[in-house]
């Protein structure tokens, strides 16, 4: 399977996700034989797939977008948050939303700069103390991939709700991961926005 589609070796083009297409799949020419359930699923996935793929439906997307509105309503950057929420009304699902939302910031007038993050626990990054604003997907030991901007000691997940602290108690809870080891969160991507002229502090080596 693909998203909404499902291929079958038996028939030459896709077929739409329906139940009655499962049914299908699973039938038989001698008895009546429907789907139950899934016994057991394999996700295929790049080690460096782009966000496109690893953030791929509508829903999620738009979560991500407002996750990147809500940091810089937050940094008070009503233009930047005006313009993404511009966006959010018309992207289209399957494009590269992250490159889109690169490209406004760093465009004129707001010449921001992105710069990619080293580092690949959680943990080890957040020790770090970087003042300046992120964005971080997230992994649980490749499992669920999650989208999140932070900014100092508050991070956003998209949702409508205030800022959240940025400890791991909250974050568990938020990303719903609670019964996930602290230890198995990893940073899959992420970037720094930086200001034209701003001083990068690289603090952290430990990962």
């Amino acid at each position: 399977m693909v998203q909404n589609y499902i291929f079958d070796s038996s028939v030459g083009r896709a077929l739409t996700l329906t139940r009655k297409n499962l049914n299908w799949c699973c039938g038989s020419d001698y008895q009546n034989v429907q789907f139950d359930s899934v016994h057991l699923a394999y996700r295929f996935q790049k080690l460096n797939a782009p966000w496109k793929i690893l953030i791929r439906n509508k829903k999620e997307v738009s979560k991500a977008i407002e996750a990147f509105i809500r940091l810089f309503t937050h940094l008070r950057q009503p233009k930047i948050a005006e313009e993404l929420g511009m966006y959010l009304l018309s992207f289209d699902v399957g494009e590269d939303f992250m490159n889109t939302i690169l490209g406004l910031l760093f465009r004129r007038p707001h010449n921001y700069m992105c710069q990619k993050i080293k580092e690949r626990k959680l943990g080890c990054l957040l020790s770090a103390n970087y003042g300046e604003p992120m964005v971080l997907l997230l992994s649980n030991r490749n499992i669920d991939v999650r989208l999140i901007t932070l900014y100092e000691d508050k991070f956003f997940d998209g949702s409508r709700n205030p800022a959240f602290s940025v400890n791991q108690t909250t974050l568990m809870r938020i990303l719903k991961w609670e019964t996930i080891s602290w230890d198995d969160i990893s940073i899959e991507r992420g970037y720094k926005f930086l200001r034209p002229n701003e001083k990068v502090c690289n603090t952290s080596k430990c990962c």
